[in-house]
């Protein structure tokens, strides 16, 4: 797969995130990982990537979120990692005065029929990040650990982005 040679491999980054998620005992269903994060250092960077990553994938949708572009793709093939397909892959330009190396940031997971405020109740005590709990197109509620961030959605970035285009 020509991503790995344009992101890196993401096999390790997965790997440690679901050690440590089966740790916590969450434990996730083979196809509940909607889509990876990755983030470039620069601007010019995600404009060259974005270019590129087209080749690999179909380009769903390009937003401004958070005062930021972000570009979401729907990947010819999937990332495979440990029996999970990961169909899309989420590019999000740096934010700005953000001076990070380039990486993956988090992956998404989809609930479907988990309510996330149960959800995360049942797990009080973690370093949970609510804010985006009640948004009224992406509700999100985010993980993190010591090897990135988890976000957990109801429905999927791809039926949130044809729902968005649909309005």
């Amino acid at each position: 797969m020509n991503l790995i040679k344009l992101l890196g491999d993401p096999t390790d980054f997965v790997l440690k995130i679901l050690r440590e998620l089966k740790d916590l005992e969450i434990h996730l269903d083979r196809n509940a990982i909607d889509h990876l994060c990755f983030k470039p250092e620069t601007f010019e960077e995600y404009q060259d990537l974005k270019i590129k990553i087209n080749n690999e994938g179909q380009l769903l949708s390009e937003a401004i979120i958070n005062k930021r572009p972000i570009s979401t793709f729907e990947l010819h093939q999937p990332y495979i990692i440990d029996d999970y397909p990961i169909p899309l892959l989420e590019l999000a330009a740096p934010k700005p005065l953000q001076n990070k190396k380039s990486h993956f940031e988090h992956f998404e997971v989809v609930t479907n029929d988990w309510n996330l405020r149960s959800f995360y109740q049942k797990f009080q005590g973690l370093n949970w990040d609510l804010s985006k709990i009640d948004d009224k197109v992406n509700p999100d509620i985010t993980l993190h650990l010591k090897n990135g961030l988890v976000k957990f959605h109801p429905t999927s970035l791809k039926d949130v982005i044809e729902k968005e285009k649909a309005k």
